[in-house]
């Protein structure tokens, strides 16, 4: 999918269109949108467990400093 900037008007739209058809089938917007995230990080958990294993390999290889500035770490 390719990335491209969409205004704030397009993003309020859309979720507003979503979150009637939502409602119209008896969900809500913010359980269906944290179970569609859940969804993501279960289909790609491979990628993600290969990635964090990359990341404990890279920080034991260089003298255990980790790999991003901690600066710029952000807490999850």
């Amino acid at each position: 999918m390719a990335s491209q900037a969409i205004s704030k008007q397009e993003l309020k739209k859309s979720k507003v269109m979503a979150t009637l058809h939502l409602e119209a089938k008896g969900l809500v917007y913010e359980e269906w949108l944290h179970e569609q995230h859940l969804k993501v990080a279960e289909e790609n958990q491979d990628v993600i467990e290969q990635a964090l294993e990359l990341l404990i390999k890279h920080n034991k290889d260089v003298d255990k400093k980790p790999y991003f500035n901690s600066k710029s770490n952000t807490e999850i």
